[in-house]
């Protein structure tokens, strides 16, 4: 099959997953962007509990592959009455790792 056949076929699919991507894209930035900012201040906060709880985000977050949190999330939290979109879980582990660096 050609390109030129593809896209007049599934050209707006194409569209629709380019735009899906960005917004995901923009979405976790911006949710990875604050948490970060949250974990940093927590993390050289004067206060140890606080400063043991950004490390220990940093710690697991950073060692935990990215694909795991999200079969995890995907597969293992319905078990535990949380049942989200796929949409929802990829903003969650895209923005929960990356906040961790």
């Amino acid at each position: 099959m050609s390109i030129s056949k593809l896209l007049t076929q599934f050209g707006d699919q194409y569209v629709q997953a380019l735009l899906t991507t960005w917004k995901l894209t923009a979405l976790a930035f911006t949710l990875a962007f604050a948490i970060g900012i949250v974990i940093t201040v927590m993390r050289i906060c004067p206060i140890k509990p606080l400063r043991m709880a950004g490390d220990f985000y940093v710690q697991i977050f950073r060692n935990i592959p990215g694909a795991a949190l999200l079969i995890l999330l995907v597969y293992a939290m319905p078990y535990l009455n949380l049942v989200w979109s796929y949409y929802t879980c990829v903003l969650i582990a895209t923005s929960l790792i990356p906040a961790s660096f």
